[in-house]
């Protein structure tokens, strides 16, 4: 009789005790897509194959990549991320531009697994070179990046 009821004891303070799945499936916070056109018909897009990105002011890891887009991240601790693209044509012809995205920081909270994520507001952006960029523009105006799911930035080359 004692064994039974230290069984049923047992069993429950381990049922009670046991807390839901803490598991984030919720969106975290977006990176910045950046979608490249065919600057001669921008309905077309346009792969760069030698692209490689390195971050100015920051401690982010250089990327790389060859495709029609990317994904790259925006800085949380800032309201500007500043960014060196440069797209390797040849291999004697490699042409770098400058450019500096500006935002607002937003802080929303996902849920208890997930925490907060940062949403970027009202994003603009500058290049003051035009080596092998020859346009460059936010895909809404206001841009604002919640989600991953669209292009937010075009760049014409």
């Amino acid at each position: 009789m004692k064994r039974s009821l230290l069984l049923i004891a047992l069993i429950i303070t381990t049922i009670t005790s046991c807390e839901r799945d803490d598991i984030c499936i919720d969106e975290t916070t977006p990176n910045l897509i950046l979608k490249f056109l065919d600057a001669a018909d921008e309905n077309l897009t346009k792969g760069v194959s030698g692209l490689e990105i390195v971050y100015l002011e920051s401690d982010f890891d250089t990327l790389s990549g060859t495709g029609d887009s990317i994904f790259i991240p925006l800085r949380i601790d800032s309201d500007t991320t500043k960014y060196k693209l440069t797209n390797q044509i040849t291999t004697d012809d490699i042409r770098v531009d400058t450019i500096v995205v500006s935002y607002e920081r937003e802080e929303v909270f996902v849920g208890r697994a997930c925490g907060f994520k940062m949403v970027f507001n009202n994003i603009k952006i500058e290049s003051s070179t035009t080596n092998w960029i020859q346009d460059i523009e936010t895909v809404e105006n206001p841009q604002n990046i919640e989600n991953e799911t669209t292009a937010h930035i075009t760049i014409s080359h």
